[in-house]
């Protein structure tokens, strides 16, 4: 069954996780994802080159899954020339460089728009490509630094802070938001009939997320959000695993839940007053929920209707029934690794749905074939090998 972006070409320039992710977006959805690699990239944790790009570690990269790859070393005119080819027959360029790099490699969206006016351009980037932060480098953890977040995470007293055990403003902010950038500009060139240039920043994404939680109390009335203002916590059962009680907005479900922990009196639902004053009902939870196994409150709490679940280490994330049913645990056959696990597609689509369709490439891998079917000879081909144009 063709994807829902069967036809749609991608050149992705991007390394690391926020650029990737985004394509990995596309590609589920069936579209044909070319990694531009270069020949000897920079060993960084997040690329695919931290974990060593061998036969094994691609079976189980789900990042750059549906993928294929052509080396081109950018630096050199000649496998610049080839990039200029394969773009005059794509839709998509998807880059995530500091600003200023692509201009210099001759690949930047003034260059490449003249090659094909009908590209859509998208560069993924910490803080963006202007404003004073234009040039400084930027990872996940600075962004949520600036956005405000990291101080909703921790403690200013005891400086004691959390960070995210998923890197949000890379996969969130970076990825998700490019992929919807890209989208959005694709839609719009069925109407136009021309490409643009989408300047998807992470801090840009991080403060539309801080907005839609806490905008309407900070700028509405100046409140500053305290850190772990949320009625929501974390608690301890008799056999040491813990479970997440939630859903205190709902007085049903904050009542369903006093009732099954055999509470005999407790505070009156009152969400402001329990997110502004936990204590009223923290040590209440805790001292209950610790009377019983946390298997033992998972079936109590299932013949309810209450927000009690369990706090899921991996290995339990993905053996949870509902993950099954929803098919998020990919199990497929590798022809040399054996059976290969990966995180499944999020969106289920009715009739164009989103699939694996074969595993991450190595670097390189669909050099001969791509740059075949874009009319280059056998002979050009070794020529350009040769002088490390191509790999």
């Amino acid at each position: 069954m063709a994807g829902a972006l069967e036809g749609i070409r991608v050149l992705d320039l991007s390394w690391t996780l926020p650029g990737p992710y985004g394509s990995l977006i596309l590609a589920d959805m069936g579209a044909d994802v070319i990694r531009i690699e270069e020949p000897h990239p920079k060993v960084v944790r997040g690329s695919r080159e931290s974990m060593g790009v061998t036969e094994q570690s691609t079976a189980f990269d789900m990042v750059n899954r549906n993928k294929k790859s052509v080396g081109l070393n950018l630096k050199m005119e000649e496998a610049r020339q080839v990039f200029y080819k394969l773009a005059q027959k794509s839709d998509v360029i998807l880059e995530s460089f500091r600003p200023g790099v692509t201009k210099r490699l001759g690949v930047d969206y003034e260059t490449m728009s003249k090659v094909n006016p009908r590209l859509v351009y998208c560069s993924v980037t910490a803080y963006g490509q202007d404003g004073p932060y234009r040039d400084k480098p930027g990872w996940d953890p600075n962004v949520i630094s600036i956005a405000g977040i990291v101080n909703i995470m921790g403690d200013q007293e005891t400086g004691r802070f959390v960070l995210p055990g998923v890197p949000m403003a890379d996969i969130g902010a970076g990825g998700m938001q490019a992929a919807i950038g890209i989208l959005s500009a694709l839609m719009a060139r069925q109407r136009t009939g021309k490409g643009q240039y989408v300047d998807s920043a992470m801090l840009d994404g991080m403060l539309s997320w801080v907005g839609a939680r806490h905008g309407m109390r900070y700028f509405g009335q100046g409140e500053q959000p305290k850190p772990g203002e949320r009625p929501s916590h974390v608690y301890r059962c008799k056999d040491g695993k813990y479970v997440l009680v939630s859903g205190f907005a709902h007085p049903a479900f904050y009542e369903n839940t006093c009732k099954a922990l055999g509470l005999t009196e407790w505070p009156p639902h009152d969400f402001v007053a329990l997110v502004e004053k936990p204590s009223a009902i923290v040590p209440a939870f805790a001292e209950a929920l610790n009377k019983k196994t946390r298997a033992e409150w998972l079936e109590i709490f299932s013949k309810i209707e209450s927000c009690v679940t369990p706090v899921n280490n991996l290995d339990e994330a993905f053996a949870d029934p509902q993950v099954r049913h929803r098919k998020m645990l990919l199990e497929i056959d590798h022809p040399r690794v054996g059976r290969v696990k990966q995180a499944g597609i999020a969106p289920k689509l009715s009739d164009t749905p989103g699939g694996f369709r074969f595993f991450a490439s190595m670097r390189g891998q669909d050099t001969e074939q791509t740059l075949s079917e874009a009319g280059y000879s056998k002979k050009e081909l070794e020529e350009l090998r040769k002088i490390g144009a191509i790999s």
